[in-house]
């Protein structure tokens, strides 16, 4: 009774760390208390031993969370509470803040052996013990705490024996000898150790219970005994004796640390390597070395043309990550989405009034050059005359009139041609004919009114003829047709130099 009494007075958790509890000396059931325990649930047993027992409770008021990895730091705390949370130990691992919740514990089960971390000076304390990691301490706290943990048991019956690392080879025949883990089943219904397999706190709640039910490893310590002061270097000791049995606990009382002054960084360290500095101790009253920690790499991240490199000394990780190309587009290079860098050029628009690619008006795009074009170099008039006709071409922005050509017959008659924008950026040309006091137009549109009059030719259009006969009709489609190639051919002229060109426009045929 007096056993069971101290392990109940012990094993007090922390509610940071697990929230519903229960009262002191109040006999639950854990089915009662939590919504995801049922009362046929195998670990059902396991969860009242530790939640009557103070050694686990709740993840919330109303939920014990049975399914859901235990964490390396929560069991330490666990076994650092046993002990009853003992202090002052110094801190072993980089990865080990100051006043989190299994700081102290990790601290304590550092120093006396019971865990060294998964790499140099690294504990991982909030990954997920796994159930070879589970026995290992278990195993190393027994000998800490002066118990029998000779036992060895074949495990060998295991399918998955031979996975277990050997450094937990020695612990997991131990657990299995001693009830602590008697295995698993797997999905088709094998029992397996399943060592490098995330141990749940279902699991390591009946882990301890089989453990804290053995008399085994429960002691009735006595006051303790210095056996040996700490210095500056090296630890000192008290050594724990069971007044029931010939158990002897051997607790570390930390290293004090040197007392420095004077102190000389000798050698700086590397991302690599360790540095060193120099330095007298009040303390020991001697000089002495002590080693700076390797700075580390830090890595800036991969690039497209660069792998990760560190920043400090330029080494190298992995591979670069290299460009993700978008396609190339009328207006675009090929780009790559991540860094922006091009390759090669744009597609740029196909040669036809409407981009077949993206359907962009290439027309209104001429059409904006042109009359840009006009403006910047002011206009131009160019005259021309003979004895039977005389013509003028005039390039204008005021009324958008790009040309105009007059023909003044010697006969009397005088015959107008007008080629101009219009706000619907598209091209219209008019066929003025004045003949006794009599005048003719013909109005025509390139872009709109071709397939109405000439479908699936190149010819042009007419949309309103007045006043002329049938064979006049004709002669006045030669006329305007010979008429407009001029007029193309000067203002094309006129152009060179410019990126714009009215066969942009679709002019390529006359009749």
């Amino acid at each position: 009774m007096k056993k069971i009494i101290s392990i109940i007075l012990a094993l007090l958790f922390i509610a940071s760390v697990f929230a519903a509890t229960v009262p002191v000396g109040a006999e639950v059931s854990s089915s009662d208390v939590f919504s995801d325990i049922k009362p046929k649930s195998w670990f059902k047993k396991s969860v009242d031993y530790v939640l009557n027992n103070g050694l686990m409770n709740g993840m919330t008021d109303t939920t014990f969370a049975p399914n859901t990895n235990m964490s390396r730091g929560m069991l330490v705390t666990v076994l650092w509470r046993y002990e009853g949370s003992p202090s002052g130990f110094a801190n072993n691992f980089k990865d080990v803040p100051a006043k989190k919740y299994y700081t102290n514990a990790v601290c304590w089960a550092g120093e006396n052996g019971i865990v060294n971390g998964v790499a140099d000076r690294i504990f991982d304390p909030n990954g997920d013990i796994t159930r070879e990691q589970l026995a290992t301490i278990m195993y190393r706290y027994t000998e800490y705490i002066g118990s029998d943990a000779s036992g060895s048991k074949d495990i060998s019956s295991f399918p998955d024996a031979s996975i277990v690392s050997k450094w937990a080879t020695k612990a997991m025949k131990w657990a299995v000898s001693a009830g602590i883990i008697s295995g698993t089943k797997d999905g088709r219904g094998n029992t397996i150790l399943d060592p490098k397999g995330k141990a749940t706190r279902a699991q390591v709640a009946t882990v301890l219970m089989r453990y804290c039910s053995n008399s085994l490893y429960v002691h009735n310590w006595d006051a303790g005994e210095k056996v040996s002061d700490p210095t500056c270097t090296e630890k000192g000791e008290i050594v724990y004796r069971c007044l029931d049995c010939e158990a002897v606990k051997r607790v570390a009382i930390s290293a004090l640390g040197h007392v420095k002054t004077q102190e000389t960084v000798t050698k700086n360290p590397t991302c690599t390597e360790k540095g060193n500095t120099h330095f007298y101790c009040t303390r020991c009253e001697q000089w002495a070395d002590e080693p700076i920690d390797e700075l580390g790499h830090s890595y800036a991240a991969a690039t497209c043309t660069a792998p990760k490199t560190c920043t400090r000394c330029g080494a190298t990780s992995g591979k670069a990550l290299g460009h993700k190309w978008k396609d190339a587009t009328c207006t675009t290079p090929k780009t790559c989405s991540r860094c922006g860098t091009t390759s090669g050029s744009a597609l740029g628009h196909t040669d036809s009034p409407k981009c077949t690619r993206c359907g962009h008006n290439n027309r209104a795009d001429a059409i904006t050059g042109i009359r840009q074009h006009i403006n910047d170099n002011g206009g131009e008039v160019v005259t021309y005359s003979d004895s039977q006709s005389s013509i003028a071409l005039w390039i204008s922005t005021e009324s958008e009139l790009i040309c105009e050509f007059l023909f003044h017959n010697t006969d009397g008659s005088e015959v107008v041609f007008q080629i101009k924008l219009t706000d619907s950026d598209s091209l219209w040309y008019v066929l003025l004919l004045t003949e006794n006091g009599t005048t003719s137009g013909i109005l025509g549109d390139n872009n709109t009114q071709r397939k109405a009059f000439t479908s699936g030719t190149t010819k042009l259009s007419y949309s309103d003829i007045e006043g002329v006969s049938g064979s006049e009709i004709e002669d006045a489609k030669t006329l305007a047709a010979t008429m407009l190639k001029a007029c193309l051919t000067s203002i094309n002229a006129y152009l060179k130099g410019s990126p714009w060109s009215v066969h942009t426009f679709g002019f390529t045929a006359f009749n």
